[in-house]
């Protein structure tokens, strides 16, 4: 079943102790060791420009190191929309309704 994380409070705290639980885990280390390795690689390259780059072969560069510091960060982002700490990171889509509060 997909989560939409508009649940209880109950299927909140249920969600948030499974993303807390998986931080933990020696798999998600290994892929923030890796992510963060991918990263400051990346940066490198960007900040140096390797021979030859275009702006088109930056670009990419930048894209994927988005996606990378996107994707190490998702457990924190799900914690922040979930807990309600998103402030000014809040994306809103303007095409999306607000919920409705569950009673």
């Amino acid at each position: 079943m997909k989560r939409t994380f508009d649940e209880t409070e109950d299927e909140v705290e249920a969600s948030l102790q499974i993303i807390r639980n998986g931080q933990q885990t020696a798999f998600w280390r290994l892929m923030c060791d890796v992510l963060d390795t991918n990263i400051e690689r990346l940066r490198e390259i960007i900040i140096n420009k390797f021979e030859g780059a275009t702006e088109k072969d930056l670009d990419k560069l930048r894209f994927k190191l988005l996606v990378y510091q996107e994707l190490r960060d998702t457990p924190e982002n799900l914690i922040k929309k979930l807990t309600g700490k998103v402030g000014d990171e809040l994306e809103l889509d303007p095409y999306e309704e607000p919920k409705k509060k569950k009673t």
